[in-house]
């Protein structure tokens, strides 16, 4: 009988515990082609989605993109051009927790979500050579606020970020001062630009205008596109994006794109 309780113990050692449905698996890096892919990071499983060359050449740039709260990880992709901006970036699309209730983790500490950005970037490193100096970060609504999080608090990965309709909202994400300056370009569809619930109003736009009041006190290059649109991407400032997040590099706190017209830059 002791013979046969050893034996089960060790089959159950070499084999390890069974996945549930759907489980990434351990921790460890996933192979990286252009598509969709799972994988488990501070001890939860996540997926996000990968758009780049089909050959991609080292040094690329990374542009880490975050969706609205409700919203999915594809839906990004028509509105912000993210297929033609993947013929000379890695983008990387993660999709929201279910868990977390407003979307990205820019609430209790950002811990699972900031080791979402760390840990995909440092598989791209090690898989395809990007370069971890041309990393930027885009949002819209709580991933604009998810965003500004990373701004403050993962100026050590970032050499850009876009907000868009995003900005600060004490007491829930206050302004904290960066360790670095880093530009940033901020959009807002003006006094329209809201989201309401039964017992909260959010409005992006005073919102956006903390921000970059904040960031221009902290000698950070700021370039602010408002619009009378409200609460929906500015697909208009596709090409500004894209001309942002390719033209920054860590340690250049300059802005990497000439403010256009109506857009007011700092």
């Amino acid at each position: 009988m002791r013979r046969l309780l050893l034996i089960a113990a060790l089959v159950t050692l070499a084999c390890g515990p069974k996945r549930g449905p759907g489980s990434a698996g351990p921790e460890v890096c996933p192979d990286l082609t252009p598509g969709s892919h799972a994988f488990r990071v501070a001890g939860e499983d996540r997926t996000f989605l990968l758009l780049m060359p089909p050959n991609p050449p080292p040094k690329l740039p990374v542009v880490f993109v975050w969706h609205g709260l409700g919203a999915t990880a594809e839906s990004m992709i028509p509105r912000l051009r993210l297929r033609e901006l993947a013929t000379t970036a890695a983008v990387v699309v993660p999709q929201a927790s279910p868990k977390a209730k407003l979307g990205w983790g820019y609430g209790p500490d950002g811990r699972e979500d900031g080791a979402v950005l760390d840990r995909t970037l440092q598989c791209l490193v090690d898989q395809h050579g990007v370069d971890p100096d041309r990393v930027s970060s885009v949002g819209f609504s709580a991933g604009g606020f998810w965003t500004t999080w990373l701004l403050m608090n993962r100026t050590d990965r970032l050499a850009s970020a876009v907000s868009l309709s995003g900005g600060v909202w004490p007491p829930l994400l206050p302004y904290r001062t960066p360790s670095s300056a880093i530009p940033v370009l901020a959009t807002d569809g003006g006094g329209n630009d809201i989201y309401e619930t039964r017992t909260t109003t959010v409005h992006f736009d005073n919102n956006t205008d903390r921000l970059l009041s904040s960031l221009q006190a902290d000698g950070h290059a700021t370039v602010h596109c408002r619009s009378a649109d409200g609460h929906r991407i500015p697909t208009h400032r596709t090409a500004l994006i894209h001309d942002w997040v390719l033209g920054a590099h860590r340690g250049d706190p300059t802005a990497p794109a000439a403010a256009p017209r109506g857009c007011v830059s700092d």
